[in-house]
């Protein structure tokens, strides 16, 4: 038994069904909960989410007579020599991450506490089966059959607290910061009541539709450790859904991709693709950022993506895909320009994903060249997604927005003719696979 324990609050924002932090409250007198707020890691969306996310955590430690603390500093030696001196603890407690961002953080961290003499513990996080469990494959169907066998293992421990001893330092409070005040316990409580209310059962018919409500939309309350993954297996399992389960555990194949090939941060996964000439132009650049290319899919998915800071899955898949096989353009670009505005952003999925919609990571599909034509006909066949984004459209023919190449309408002009492209495309990947 500790007589005081630091917790650290990385990206598990919760308090229930979080290993990490129930196990602090049980061996230690004293718990004093503590974020470290960088606010360079956050756009201005995913910012708003986690201060709001972060109040919901003190709300909650408020009804068990605790609090939160923050401090705005670097997550660095200075800090914890700070810390350690202002609350003088005998462990720090936190959920092992395995973001390419945290492993210089956990290097510091051991060896802080190692020179110190501090009792440092990890436990797992926000994951069904830990990264650690299964052995190297660089396919999906072999992971995902190693990965469900793991799945009636799953144990949960039980908060069973009704009180918290947490002292009362000379260190800031949440509540004590400007931005406290933009805290929006609706857009957390929403997450919960989404969980309870959506209908997995029709997912997998729906998913790829976005003229309606086919998705969860939880990825950012995942991605954060808002809602606990168990919470959102317990509704999948129980459900007709068998493609929702495969979607949890492809963001853990891509965590598993992570681990394993850790180069994948700023290479290729495909050694051999890791040569190609990417196009360059600003002005191509310029346009597929500011939604002027003339397809209105893609722009439609620009302008959402900028307006809301979240972007339904397919439409992440065309974007990709019209960025790097169309546009033939480098697909770390478009991976920053994700970053700049995801409310879900998360580096390791982020960059998988842009691998694979670029036939350069695992899995690769390189002749697979989404037609922007046919995903709009297709998962928006009435325009209602699109007219919602592109208004200057709302009087335009459907049919004629499906194909910007063929019809001529009141809209910018195509800014490259697919299928030309595609035949660009098509040779240079004949070359590499």
């Amino acid at each position: 038994m500790f007589n005081r324990v630091l917790f650290l609050f990385y990206r598990d924002l919760r308090i229930k069904d979080n290993t990490a932090f129930i196990k602090a409250c049980e061996d230690s007198k004293e718990i004093v909960p503590l974020y470290i707020l960088e606010r360079h890691n956050f756009n201005k969306y995913s910012f708003e989410f986690v201060i709001s996310a972060l109040g919901y955590v003190n709300f909650e430690l408020n009804k068990l007579g605790s609090f939160l603390y923050l401090v705005e500093r670097g997550f660095n030696e200075e800090t914890f020599e700070f810390l350690r001196e202002k609350i003088g603890f005998d462990a720090i407690y936190l959920s092992k991450d395995y973001l390419w961002s945290f492993e210089e953080k956990e290097k510091l961290l051991r060896n802080f506490c190692r020179e110190k003499g501090i009792e440092l513990r990890f436990f797992e996080g926000n994951f069904l089966v830990s990264p650690n469990l299964i052995s190297q494959t660089k396919v999906f169907t072999p992971f995902f059959k190693k990965w469900s066998a793991y799945l009636g293992e799953i144990r949960r421990k039980d908060f069973n607290f009704s009180k918290l001893n947490t002292p009362i330092l000379e260190l800031s409070k949440f509540e004590d910061f400007e931005f406290s005040k933009k805290v929006r316990l609706d857009l957390i409580e929403w997450g919960f009541k989404r969980l309870e209310s959506f209908d997995f059962d029709v997912y997998d018919e729906k998913r790829d539709l976005l003229y309606c409500d086919g998705t969860s939309k939880l990825s950012a309350y995942i991605n954060y450790g808002v809602i606990s993954i168990y919470d959102v297996y317990e509704k999948v399992k129980n459900s007709k859904s068998s493609q929702f389960l495969r979607e949890l555990a492809f963001r853990e194949f891509w965590y598993h991709i992570r681990m394993h090939f850790p180069e994948t941060r700023n290479l290729e996964f495909q050694e051999k693709t890791r040569n190609i000439e990417w196009l360059y132009r600003e002005d191509w650049i310029r346009k597929f950022e500011n939604a002027e290319t003339g397809y209105p899919i893609v722009d439609a998915g620009i302008r959402c993506l900028k307006t809301e800071g979240w972007l339904h899955n397919r439409l992440r898949m065309i974007l990709a895909s019209f960025f790097t096989k169309t546009l033939l353009h480098d697909w770390r670009i478009g991976e920053e320009f994700f970053k700049d505005y995801l409310v879900d952003y998360d580096e390791v999925l982020n960059i998988q994903n842009w691998q694979w919609s670029a036939s350069v990571g695992a899995d690769p599909r390189p002749l697979r060249i989404f037609n922007p034509m046919i995903q709009s006909s297709k998962f928006d066949p009435y325009c209602e997604f699109i007219k919602k984004y592109l208004p200057e459209l709302k009087d335009e023919d459907c049919r004629k927005i499906h194909d910007p190449l063929k019809y001529k309408l009141k809209y910018y002009t195509p800014m490259v003719d697919f299928y030309a492209q595609k035949e660009l495309a098509i040779r240079k990947y004949k070359k590499i696979f």
